[in-house]
């Protein structure tokens, strides 16, 4: 709305009303043009002419009053508000966009009590261009949120960022305050600062260097925390075949409220070389890299007093599983690095979320599960939240050493508090085993403490941890049709405190593409692991693949493999697995995976020999441009015999799981969508059972308005759930937004509705 005058230059206060156009336009005016120029210039303007270049001058408001009369009420604060943003950014260096964003939002939600929560929303920015080389942002943002029952609170958080970009430097400095007041709690208040200086040009032999400073403090009257820390980077890097790069990073952090102090200090560096010989007939490639870290931990606690002391976390690991005592996750390494207010890890209503960090068989006594810091989280049902605990020595087999931790919400910190009880292990992990029924909760962060006591009324620790890791990898193509690649991989973790790891781990493959019809590929691999705290592990695979590829249409994949796994020298158990992949173009848009795989193992130290039988099949349909269908099962079979049990009908044990998921998304025009999925897992006894179906109908949809309807039911061994949905999108005109949802859920605890209606003005 304002940019067209921007363009022309600063600006300075002023108000000219016009009849007779049609919508709200900016433009500015030379202080010092005669009069009889300003009237022909503004007739000129009234029949569509450009406006007249300019550097400081009048600010003109062209609208028509009679399309703004029935909008008079809501456009005059509106208009009054803008005329004072410009009146404060008159001046030389103003000319550069300001925004305005304006929300206001409604919860009325009931579970056996009604509450209401009301949020209202402020947001002031302007980023002026003071020149090519300086960059200003400032902004301001107030909120205030109130719910039935408890006191108001308001939150007012300014930024500024400054950035200076030249040909030898790049430099900025920025800092933020948040306060928080609550009639009901302590007013809050924290501000925060940082600042970097780093090079602008990069030379062959000299390394790109970027220093980092900054510090928070947050006080709530009573007591207040501080942090200070300070960062060198350098990195070099050679004909992008020799790469060096390092980091020291330091920290201090003082707590009042528990009177203790924690200093951190990092150093990690890293050399990577690559390069490839006689025309790309030989690659290789070596890295090495070294992590130290030192974190000084002291606390006044006074006689007998104890501290939580926190837990180094060397490993996050997250992803869904309904079957938790085996098998491992994913890693997640955005769940450990110091940011609470990203989301990384969502936990919706029935999903096995799996939270995992690695501490090394050191006792743990409390885990924090931060969240975002959402208001819903304020009212909403937080102890339906439940959690079981497991750990592990090798991430893969788990057992559950508490059920249903006792868990505890923390609002003001916006924290999940578990308490762990002091179980050790290599993985710990946390398994979801209750939901709140109406909300996801977003999870951004884990942290591990333990509680220590002292003597002498203070507790001191000291964590002094190192980490040496090596990768080399060479890889041969004698001929055109051959391949032979090596890797090895060695990593040791040393630890004043817990477990001392070394792990190496190498495989060496070799492949032979003969023909379409025929290409093997041969793999040996080992990975041998010594543990200080607990026994030292051993495994060996061999395996042999044969690729085909018969038809356009046709890949097909057949594997053969042999597993040792050994534990102080005596081997633990063996395993044999057949594996049959396919993969088809049925017809032009009509695909299908149909995947078989059998696995026989047995245990030598437990006489235990079991098979497991298990197919998956995938089907994907786009025969038709507005229709998507998606059909995916699988199923596994699992027999277990216990040779040292006696009789065999007494000493086995068969079990069954499976899944069958069905999805199709269907529009038959550009204002009428379909959306249905369901799915449903069964296994033994049932006790595994569950089934959800999922349905959505878009039954308006423009470059304006969308509206539609939902329909979810989700069974559970524990809970049975039917809801219905509305969403409503309005875009009024270019400024304002109108949001509106709707929930309903039948539960067999009771029933819950929920509605939200939230409209947004930005300009």
């Amino acid at each position: 709305m304002l940019d067209e005058g921007r363009k022309n230059g600063a600006m300075t206060a002023g108000m000219v009303l016009v009849r007779g156009a049609r919508r709200l336009r900016c433009h500015v005016y030379p202080e010092k043009l005669p009069l009889q120029k300003r009237r022909r210039r503004r007739a000129s303007l009234t029949r569509g002419g450009a406006p007249p270049p300019a550097s400081a001058g009048l600010i003109l408001f062209i609208v028509d009053l009679k399309e703004t009369t029935r909008y008079r009420a809501g456009f005059l604060p509106t208009a009054a508000l803008l005329t004072c943003a410009c009146i404060l950014t008159a001046g030389p260096g103003a000319a550069g966009p300001l925004g305005l964003g304006v929300s206001w939002r409604t919860d009325i939600s009931s579970r056996g009590t009604s509450q209401q929560q009301t949020t209202q929303r402020y947001y002031l920015q302007w980023s002026p261009r003071i020149s090519s080389a300086i960059g200003l942002n400032a902004a301001i943002d107030y909120n205030r949120s109130r719910t039935s029952g408890q006191a108001a609170r308001e939150i007012i958080s300014p930024s500024l960022k400054l950035d200076v970009r030249n040909d030898i430097f790049l430099a900025s400095l920025s800092g933020n305050v948040n306060s928080s007041h609550s009639a009901g709690g302590p007013d809050l208040l924290s501000r925060s600062w940082e600042a970097g200086l780093a090079g602008a040009r990069t030379y062959r032999w000299w390394p790109a260097l970027q220093v980092r400073t900054g510090g928070s403090r947050a006080d709530d009257g009573a007591a207040h925390s501080s942090n200070t820390w300070r960062g060198l980077l350098a990195a070099w890097d050679y004909n992008k075949k020799l790469k060096l790069n390092y980091n020291y990073y330091q920290s201090q952090n003082t707590n009042d409220a528990g009177h203790s102090e924690t200093v951190q200090t990092r150093h990690f560096g890293r050399l990577d070389y690559q390069d490839r010989f006689w025309h790309n007939r030989v690659m290789f490639h070596f890295s090495q890299q070294v992590n130290r870290t030192n974190s000084d931990f002291t606390a006044r606690t006074g006689p007998g007093g104890t501290a939580l002391v926190p837990v180094p976390v060397s490993r996050a690991l997250a992803g869904d599983d309904a079957t938790p005592a085996t098998g491992t996750l994913p890693s997640a390494p955005a769940l450990i690095d110091g940011n609470t207010a990203t989301s990384v890890v969502s936990i919706g209503f029935g999903r096995p979320v799996n939270l995992a960090i690695m501490t090394n068989l050191q006792p743990v006594d409390t885990i924090y599960v931060y969240t975002t810091r959402d208001n819903a989280l304020l009212t909403a049902d937080t102890a339906s939240l439940h959690w079981d605990l497991y750990a592990s020595e090798d991430g893969v087999t788990w057992q559950r050493k508490i059920t249903n931790a006792g868990t505890v919400f923390n609002k003001d910190k916006f924290r999940f508090e578990v308490n762990a009880a002091g179980v050790k292990g290599v993985y710990l992990k946390l398994v979801v085993t209750g939901w709140p029924a109406a909300l996801d909760v977003q999870v951004t962060e884990l942290a591990a403490y333990r509680l220590q006591g002292g003597t002498n009324g203070c507790v001191s620790n000291r964590q002094l941890t190192s980490n040496y890791k090596t990768d080399l990898g060479l890889g041969l193509n004698p001929t055109a049709a051959t391949r032979l690649a090596y890797n090895l991989s060695w990593s040791k973790d040393d630890n004043n405190q817990g477990n001392d790891r070394d792990r190496l781990n190498q495989s060496a493959v070799f492949s032979w593409l003969y023909n379409r019809y025929f290409q093997p590929s041969v793999t040996v691999s080992s990975s041998i692991e010594n543990n200080s705290e607990s026994v030292g592990r051993e495994s060996r695979s061999y395996g042999l693949t044969i690729f085909s590829r018969p038809l356009d249409t046709l890949e097909s994949s057949l594997g053969l493999t042999r597993s040792e796994s050994y534990e102080d020298g005596q081997r633990l158990s063996t395993s044999h697995s057949i594996n049959w992949l396919n993969s088809a173009t049925l017809y032009p848009g009509l695909t299908s995976n149909l995947d078989l795989y059998l696995n026989f193992n047995t245990n030598d130290k437990t006489g235990q020999a079991g098979q497991q039988l298990g197919a998956s099949f995938r089907m994907t349909s786009r025969l038709r441009d507005n229709l998507v269908v998606n059909l995916f099962t699988d199923y596994n079979a699992n027999n277990v015999n216990n040779a040292a049990a006696g009789a065999a009908a007494a000493a086995s044990a068969s079990s069954g799981t499976g899944s069958t998921s069905i999805q199709a998304n269907y529009r038959p025009s550009d204002m009428l969508s379909f959306l249905l999925q369901g799915t449903t897992n069964y296994g033994a006894g049932g006790g595994q059972s569950s089934m959800l179906f999922n349905s959505q109908l878009a039954v308006l949809r423009t470059h304006k308005t969308q509206v539609s309807l939902g329909y979810r039911l989700n069974v559970i061994p524990a809970e049975t759930v039917n809801g219905f949905n509305f969403r409503w999108s309005w875009n009024l005109s270019s400024y304002l937004t109108l949001n509106a949802n709707a929930n309903y859920l039948m539960m067999e605890k009771g029933n819950s509705w929920n509605l939200n209606a939230r409209i947004s003005a930005s300009f």
